[in-house]
């Protein structure tokens, strides 16, 4: 599962209350600029399998 194209860095995962997956991660526009802000994803479980 692709989360995100470009380059990415720093990441963490926690289990949310709903069962969710959240994904934190400091992600830039392009290759330029990778570090560029902090971006936060919820991923459900179905979608990992």
């Amino acid at each position: 599962m692709l989360i995100y194209g470009p380059m990415a860095a720093y990441s963490d995962l926690v289990r949310l209350p709903d069962d969710v997956i959240g994904l934190l991660y400091e992600a830039g526009p392009d290759q330029a600029t990778p570090y560029h802000g902090i971006a936060f994803r919820r991923i459900p479980p179905s979608a990992l399998k």
